[in-house]
């Protein structure tokens, strides 16, 4: 799934000239319809893509621009389309070190697909599957077919593609508690649960693993466990 936020004054006039994104499952659409927001949700979602229009009104679109490609998550990307009402828009621009390619509203439809095909190949998340997770848990000693396993396995897989889940344990078990009928308390103790026979485990077989992911950690948190694996996933997988 590649995540791809358009901002654009005018949601309509966005949702029209990308309709192929929305007609296609590839994508999960995040809309905006101002400065602030936009920047919001580069900050807290991180997109693959980000499609900007210069017609957003609170706030000059190469503002905009300046303050996403300061943020942690954006800096070393080159993942945003700038779409243009006029083409004397682009001398405005002076920081160009996140924009992909300049698009005004005559352009060729074909070319900005094309474009999006590039970028979502360069940018995509790379795919993972719960089974991956789940071979991965066993060797740290965890019993997989356990209901704590099963709810800290969903836990990874939410947060590993959708890090903004992870903005308090809480709100992450909130997302995972439906899925099985859960409270969120319920499935803190699994969790904690599962991950604790980590804590006293002498499975020597999973030493190196666990080091790969958690150093010389002695001592696992639900939260840093569930933070450094997801940090380890995205180095084995490449993720941008």
């Amino acid at each position: 799934m590649t995540k791809v936020l358009i901002g654009n004054g005018d949601i309509q006039a966005g949702l029209k000239n990308f309709q192929f994104l929305k007609n296609s499952n590839e994508y999960e659409i995040i809309f905006s319809n101002s400065g602030k927001e936009t920047i919001d949700i580069c900050r807290t979602i991180s997109p693959n893509i980000i499609i900007l229009d210069s017609n957003i009104s609170d706030m000059v679109y190469t503002d905009i621009i300046d303050t996403i490609s300061t943020l942690p998550e954006e800096n070393n990307k080159c993942n945003l389309i700038l779409t243009v009402n006029n083409p004397k828009d682009k001398q405005l621009l002076s920081n160009t070190s996140i924009i992909y390619k300049i698009f005004d509203y005559s352009s060729d439809a074909k070319k900005v697909k094309e474009t999006i095909n590039d970028l979502t190949k360069k940018y995509k998340t790379p795919d993972i599957t719960k089974s991956e997770i789940n071979s991965l848990i066993s060797k740290l000693g965890i019993f997989p077919y356990s209901l704590g396993a099963s709810c800290l396995i969903s836990a990874i897989f939410k947060c590993y593609y959708h890090p903004e889940y992870f903005y308090t344990l809480d709100n992450l078990y909130s997302k995972v508690a439906p899925e099985y009928n859960f409270t969120v308390e319920e499935v803190k103790n699994k969790i904690r649960h599962s991950i604790d026979t980590i804590n006293i485990s002498t499975n020597i077989d999973g030493a190196k693993l666990y080091h790969e992911i958690f150093g010389q950690l002695s001592k696992l948190s639900p939260k840093v466990f569930i933070l450094m694996f997801v940090n380890y996933l995205n180095k084995i997988k490449g993720k941008k």
